[in-house]
């Protein structure tokens, strides 16, 4: 699955978001939240990052696109669903899908913004299956239903434990095909996962992921698709205060009564505690932070399915930026922003339209995400993938599904 160096704490997210000519109040209010880039802010192709994940053999494009500091200055990046086989004439050829990937690449902390060499990028997948396809990083265990599969939901953080060293914790959701449902859209949400990998600062193929389950719903009848549905993990931040109180993992999560509308939550848990839900508290608003998840209240109103959340420290003191696709398959990318994980959040303030999303109506963009410890002081890098309702138009057309990134200055 990867190799690695040698074990290092992540790095601090350092670049400095907060002095993008947003005009940021101090509640986290965006003053001009007027549609398009705001004044005095542009947005650059950012061609090297487009070229590290331009391939032409074994992993040829991936959703989700997660980026993770990690032990040993090096990158992990998570995909969800990814091509792997060849490309040739701009088309994927010899290609199988497998659920999740990985890869890595060593990272220069003195230039964060500097991409790294196409082949200085290790892409890992699952081992072949008895016809000799390529599988998943991740699997569900051999005797739970074989139609399932775990999609990442791109929130994780590394942990520091005094008594085991690094741990990395990943966040997924298993999922399952609907009978009879043989569209792109055929599948449904089965449970939310957290994967905790122990020893985070091992070479990637000595990593055993070990899979806690997360509730996905809170109702008495769990097993009803009617309720509330809760997907925790799309993003997540690990915040120390260095013996100023106690240290918080902060675990973003969706919820659901329908796939059209999600309002974004939030909990908290002690490092030590992640692994036991029943140990999470939730954000009730007016400041409380309660037991139980039926009291959460939501700090967004409506947000995609995939988001990014950094916290960002600059001369005009901490915020917290958050990026994600316009909802129900837009076209623009949002920016929020807060002085506290829980908000109160800005307003969306648009800061990109896709333009292929315009050249042809099957097209369509999502999974936006901010890389702030892969930016310069500054800058916000910000990838986002744009695919098709059309399975084949993806084999024929290698530029879509796979990440393509801006600078935004």
């Amino acid at each position: 699955m990867s190799g690695v160096k040698n074990p290092r704490p992540a790095r601090a997210k350092t670049a400095v978001l907060v002095l993008l000519c947003l005009a940021w109040s101090c509640q986290g209010v965006v003053k001009n939240p007027s549609p398009g880039a705001p004044s005095g802010q542009s947005v650059t192709q950012a061609r090297q990052w487009d070229e590290v994940f331009t391939r032409h053999t074994g992993w040829t494009g991936g959703d989700v696109a997660a980026s993770f500091l990690i032990p040993g200055d090096r990158v992990l990046w998570v995909f969800g669903d990814s091509f792997v086989g060849a490309v040739e004439n701009n088309r994927r050829v010899r290609s199988a899908l497998v659920n999740n990937a990985i890869a890595l690449h060593p990272c220069d902390p003195s230039h964060p913004g500097k991409a790294p060499a196409p082949d200085q990028v290790e892409f890992y997948w699952g081992p072949p299956d008895a016809a000799g396809r390529p599988t998943a990083w991740l699997k569900p265990r051999s005797d739970e239903n074989p139609r399932s599969w775990y999609w990442p939901t791109g929130g994780g953080v590394v942990l520091p434990y005094p008594e085991r060293g690094f741990a990395l914790a990943l966040f997924f959701i298993q999922l399952e095909k609907r009978p009879g449902d043989d569209s792109v859209w055929g599948f449904k949400t089965k449970g939310s996962e957290l994967a905790m990998i122990d020893n985070v600062a091992a070479p990637a193929p000595d990593w055993r992921p070990r899979i806690i389950e997360l509730p996905l719903r809170l109702e008495q009848q769990a097993d009803s698709e009617t309720g509330e549905q809760f997907e925790w993990g799309v993003a997540a931040l690990y915040q120390p205060v260095f013996g100023l109180g106690p240290d918080y993992v902060f675990i973003y999560g969706t919820r659901s009564r329908n796939t059209s509308q999600r309002e974004l939550v939030l909990a908290r848990a002690r490092p030590e505690n992640l692994e036991q839900f029943e140990q999470w508290e939730f954000f009730a608003g007016k400041g409380q932070w309660l037991k139980s998840p039926l009291k959460a209240v939501a700090i967004v109103k409506s947000v995609a399915s995939e988001i990014s959340v950094d916290k960002i420290s600059g001369p005009s003191g901490t915020r917290y930026l958050m990026v994600y696709s316009e909802p129900l398959l837009g076209s623009r990318i949002f920016l929020r922003s807060s002085c506290h994980p829980e908000g109160p959040w800005s307003d969306f303030n648009p800061v990109f339209t896709v333009p292929e999303t315009l050249q042809g109506k099957t097209l369509f963009a999502y999974a936006a995400k901010g890389h702030a410890a892969l930016s310069e002081p500054g800058t916000l890098l910000i990838s986002y993938i744009v695919s098709s309702n059309e399975f084949s138009e993806l084999l024929n057309n290698s530029s879509l599904y796979r990440p393509r990134f801006l600078t935004l200055n």
